[in-house]
């Protein structure tokens, strides 16, 4: 999402509670030791900068797809292998974030009451805790 967004749906919120919780010391030394792993996020200095790269690809036509493509399959490759499962979630969720948020909104444009909907509630209680892997 956009820095100005005053949007108070529920993605927007989670959204915020995500790039709060990423921007913290313990967000950037999670987001350090994930780096380490895979050499194609070691020239970002933030998860911020992740972030800001994999937004900017949605605005620019295919122009850097290939690194996106490995940015993208580093954290998932992170959250399969239980390496940095919080932080690749986390950056994932936020990456997807405008995609869910227009998804979100189309369905509440088709479904008026769905934005206050009480079904909505387990989405934001569920967001401020850490998803985890269900073990095989």
């Amino acid at each position: 999402m956009l820095k100005e967004n005053n949007c108070c749906c529920v993605v927007c919120q989670v959204e915020r509670s995500l790039l709060n919780s990423l921007s913290t010391q313990a967000g950037r030394t999670q987001f350090q030791a994930l780096a380490r792993n895979y050499p194609i996020l070691n020239h970002f200095d933030s998860p911020a900068d992740v972030i800001a790269q994999l937004h900017e690809h949605e605005r620019v036509e295919l122009v850097n797809h290939k690194a996106c493509n490995g940015i993208l399959h580093a954290l998932v490759d992170s959250i399969a292998g239980g390496t940095a499962e919080d932080i690749g979630q986390q950056l994932l969720l936020v990456a997807y974030a405008p995609a869910i948020h227009k998804v979100y909104r189309e369905v509440c444009q088709k479904f008026p009451g769905a934005d206050g909907h009480p079904l909505g509630q387990p989405v934001r209680t569920r967001s401020q805790v850490p998803l985890r892997r269900v073990p095989d």
